[in-house]
Parts: structure tokens; sequence; C-alpha cells
């Protein structure tokens, strides 16, 4: 899961911001996590105007105080505990990247302000909102939180849990799945709907190079309610107007086939809708589910005839690309928003600047012609 020192370099992580933030996520790659910072003097503390950011910080919700055990053990130099919440531990597709990026992102932190700091990784295996904000609670209750940074699968389950950690002095920021309801004090993830515009245009863009009878189009979602979905798609069916404006699409935003996460089902629902859908040519997957909607047009013999089109990088969606099955997929660099939270957080402890969100990657788009360096970007770590 480690990462060599200048692959990250490749990846763009588009930010206009503190020069410290666009180091961490760009700076030294594979360092260890769990001893970040021991080797260097500590040096960190905490402003000195008490009555400012990070000790009392106020936003349009209220007010925000840093908690006096974690004021104390900035002051006594003690490691601080910056903890990632995961929807999901198991997923290959991006839990391997979000670990590593934010391993990264605390240990270039730690060296930066020259403070020891410790990185762990927590979310249940398989997903699961309940079983995920359980964890939560269960650090939070026993100190062991000194920032949380959260990937939340749906927003709304998470709002009471991140309002009671923030409402314990914890600071609290978000990456990829976001909680915009709750009192997190930022969020970085895509631009969803350019990313989806992107993914839309380049797909296009190879149907008129490569002349492929494209004519109709449908989108699927495993979360038609999300935000981040609802942009990705309409996003998507912009990119495709802007370059083919006759392809008519069969469903839209506000009617996707809703696909769920499940691999099976997600499986299942695509080779049905292809079954009884051989007039479509073009489906567009908001997320990884893109790699079963490629199984699924292998496995109905419409290679050739039916082309996929989603999000996130893994071997097995690219293989599919290789075999013609998918057109582009748009990798999150789930790498480097990792990276900029945790250093987000380090700002606001160490220096008491407030970092409240922003785009912070870059997408990084797979098609057919860059499938070969596609795969050495996943070989080491992912995106």
């Amino acid at each position: 899961m480690k990462l060599v020192k200048t692959r990250r370099l490749r990846l763009a992580v588009a930010v206009v911001l503190l020069p410290l933030l666009a180091a961490a996520c760009n700076g030294t790659a594979g360092s260890s996590s769990s001893n970040a910072g021991a080797q260097v003097a500590a040096k960190a503390v905490l402003p000195a105007d008490q009555n400012a950011a990070p000790y009392v910080t106020k936003f349009s919700w209220g007010t925000f105080k840093l908690a006096p055990r974690i004021i104390a053990k900035v002051k006594a130099h003690q490691p601080l505990n910056f903890v990632y919440s995961i929807s999901d531990a198991g997923q290959p597709v991006f839990s391997a990247a979000i670990k590593s990026g934010f391993q990264d992102g605390v240990a270039q932190a730690a060296k930066t302000f020259g403070y020891p700091l410790n990185a762990r990784m927590i979310g249940p295996v398989g997903g699961g909102n309940q079983k995920q904000i359980s964890e939560i609670q269960a650090l939070l209750n026993s100190n062991q939180i000194d920032v949380l940074v959260f990937n939340a699968a749906q927003p709304g389950p998470f709002i009471d849990v991140l309002n009671q950690v923030m409402a314990g002095g914890v600071p609290v920021w978000g990456t990829g799945g976001d909680s915009p309801q709750s009192h997190r004090i930022g969020f970085f993830a895509l631009d969803e709907e350019v990313a989806g515009r992107q993914a839309g245009q380049l797909a296009a863009q190879w149907v008129k190079k490569h002349a492929l009878p494209v004519t109709k189009a449908a989108v699927f979602t495993g979360d038609p309610a999300g935000p981040w979905a609802q942009s990705r798609m309409r996003g998507f069916i912009e990119g495709v107007h802007s370059e083919l404006p006759s392809v008519q699409f069969v469903n839209g935003v506000s009617n996707p086939l809703n696909t769920g996460f499940d691999s099976p089902t997600v499986y299942a629902d695509a080779k049905s809708f292809i079954l009884g859908h051989s007039d479509v040519q073009l489906l567009f997957h908001t997320d990884q589910g893109v790699q079963m909607v490629g199984k699924a047009i292998a496995d109905t013999a419409r290679t050739g005839k039916t082309w996929a089109v989603g999000f996130n990088l893994s071997p097995e969606i690219l293989n599919y690309m290789k075999s013609s099955q998918i057109l582009v997929t748009e990798g999150q660099n789930w790498h480097g928003q990792a990276a900029t939270a945790a250093t987000a957080a380090a700002q606001f402890l160490f220096k008491g600047q407030v970092v409240q969100g922003f785009k912070a990657a870059t997408p990084y788009p797979v098609t057919p012609d860059t499938l070969t360096d596609a795969f050495k970007t996943l070989n080491s770590g992912g995106a």
C-alpha cells in the first residue's frame, strides 16, 4: 500500500491554496504513519491568542472549541491521533489509495511542523453506515481521536455523529463522500459535475473518432439521491451532448437505474438492462459499478455494440477497457484528497488557519489511449 516518492507528482492536485497544502499532496510518499515525525524535533505550538482558532472558531452554524485534552497534548508535545473513517475498509477500488494518501499527508505534516503524529484508518469491511458510526463513537468515547477525517457513503446518517465529534472539541474534515449538513469544518473532493462532464466529452470524442454506432445512452448509479451522483450524471449528459447533441438519453438524473453498490446486484441489474435495451449503446455508471457493467457487456456478447463509462480504477476496470467493454473511467485521486485533509487539519491545529474546503483533486481520466500509464499508476497505489 506504500507509494514510491515520485509517482504522486504525476497526479496533479488542482488547488490554489497555501504552499503547505500543495507540499503535502505532492510531498514525500511512503512514509510510516505510526511514528511519523518521531525523529523530528518537536517545534509545533498552538497560536498565542487563546480567543482565536484553533482554541475557539466561529462558523455559520455556531462556535467550535478545541477540547482541553487536545490543547494539553499539543502543549506537552504528546503524539496526536489523526483518524480516517472510511466507508468500506475492504473496498479494493479506493481503500488502499486513501490509506496511503492519509499516511503520506500525516507524515508530511509531522515533518513540516516537527510534531509526532499518528495516522490510523478505521472502517467496516464491506461497508455499513451504522458500523462506521459505531467505530467513530467508540474511539471518541475513549479519547482516541484528536482529528477526524471521514468518507461517508451517504450524507444523512452521519450528521449526528459528526456533530457529536465537533461538539466534543475534535476537529473534523471530509473527503470523497460528504455530509454537508453536519458541522464538519471542511470537505475536499472532485468537482463532481466537472469530472462527469469530462467523462462524457471523452467518451463522445472517442465515439466520433472511431465512428461507433451510438445513438442512445443511459445512466446508472448506486445512490440516486446522492448529490455527488446527481452531479456526475448531470455532467456526463452535458459532456456527451457537447460533442454528440443527437444522442438520446433514455433516462436521466431524476430517474437513473438504481443498481445499489453490491457487485452481484449491479451485475444483475446491468445485465437485465442490456438484454432489454439492445438499442442503448452507451451506459454510464457513476462509480466503480462500471466494472460490473463491463462484465455484463462481455457476458451478453455485446462487446463492440455497447460501451460503458464510469469512475475509479481497478485491475478489472482497466482490463475491461483493454478488451473494449469500457471506453472511459475517471480516477478520483483518492490519495490527494486524503493527504490534503490531513494537512488542513495540521494547519488548523498548529497555525490556527481554517481551511474549510475546496475542490482538492483533479480527476485522473483514463481512455484506451492512456491505458498503459493507468496500469502503472494503479500498480503504484491507485488514483
